[in-house]
């Protein structure tokens, strides 16, 4: 299953730019910024991973909001794992896959 980048009542164009995105390089190197992420640092939220990314990577690193947004879908493509557990209300993260 593939997790769509716009919402289905969304407009046209969103679904346009959802389809040029999850067509682009700029997704795959979220995905692995995130996949390095997690390989390093695994059972991190969002939240957390974006503190290690900014440390990291300073005013270029991904915000929290980014991050959370590729979680869903790196998990549907079984690159990583979602806990069961929660921190905060987040769900924690882990690499299971290595590309």
């Amino acid at each position: 299953m593939h997790t769509p980048l716009a919402k289905t009542n969304d407009p046209i164009s969103s679904h346009a730019a959802g389809y040029k995105f999850a067509n682009s390089e700029v997704l795959k190197n979220h995905e692995a910024i995130i996949l390095d992420l997690l390989r390093r640092f695994p059972n991190r939220t969002s939240k957390q991973l974006a503190a290690i990314e900014k440390e990291e990577s300073g005013e270029y690193a991904l915000d929290r909001y980014q991050i959370a947004r590729r979680l869903s879908g790196m998990e549907e493509k079984g690159l990583i794992k979602g806990t069961d557990k929660s921190v905060k209300g987040e769900r924690q993260w882990w690499a299971v896959k290595i590309v």
